[in-house]
């Protein structure tokens, strides 16, 4: 189980939608992210960050624990996603599971999403003047669930302007193995041209019928 939130770039100073406070300057605060971590996320297109910058142990068991809840329709706030991909009695079982933008249904959830500690270190990183939301998303993956195709996010967000200045954090909220179905990403991709045509196979997006590497193998 995971939470992946999508930045934007916000040419307005501030860090965060949904804060009075992610409204102040950034010269008055203090920088989070290291010169080296700047460097390294710029290189490889990634940055691994242990530390618990934003949620700790019970903070992330709490949002797990709703996850069951969620995906049965059960809405803290009575507001539901926007998108909502498998419903239990009706959906295969072993794909796997999604719901976009949680931040309206939870208020945990919420929380993360919307933190003016998260747009600050995303905005560090990506050298913006500030971020807002783009969306949310959780993830569920229970054993033997099938592959989410590997895929550039840039070709889904089009809708965004200034178009392809996006950043994303990826919370895993259980612990993960390389052997476990875990997120994958290839080293500099974000280099890489834009490639459209993966669109082609997007009905394979959470079952894919071929190798889930075929979109990226035809980006690269």
């Amino acid at each position: 189980r995971a939470v992946r939130v999508l930045k934007r770039v916000s040419r307005r100073r501030g860090y965060s939608t949904g804060s009075s406070a992610g409204q102040r300057k950034k010269n008055e605060r203090s920088q989070i992210m290291t010169k080296e971590q700047i460097e390294s996320y710029q290189r490889d297109g990634y940055l691994l960050i242990s530390d618990p910058l934003f949620i700790t142990k019970t903070f992330s068991d709490g949002i797990k624990n709703k996850f069951e809840a969620l995906f049965s329709g059960q809405f803290e706030t009575g507001i539901f996603p926007d998108e909502w991909h498998w419903r239990k009695g009706i959906s295969k079982e072993d794909a796997t599971r999604e719901i976009v933008n949680a931040w309206k249904c939870d208020k945990s959830i919420a929380s993360l999403v919307l933190s003016e500690t998260l747009g600050q270190c995303i905005s560090e990183l990506m050298s913006w003047p500030g971020t807002k939301i783009g969306q949310d998303d959780i993830w569920w993956k229970p054993p033997n669930t099938k592959e989410v195709i590997l895929h550039q996010d840039s070709p889904y967000l089009s809708y965004f302007q200034p178009q392809f200045e996006t950043a994303t954090a990826w919370f895993a909220l259980d612990d993960t193995y390389s052997d476990a179905g875990t997120l994958e990403y290839v080293k500099g991709s974000h280099t890489w041209k834009i490639f459209k045509e993966n669109f082609k196979i997007e009905n394979e997006f959470f079952s894919p019928k071929t190798n889930y590497k075929l979109p990226m193998l035809r980006a690269a």
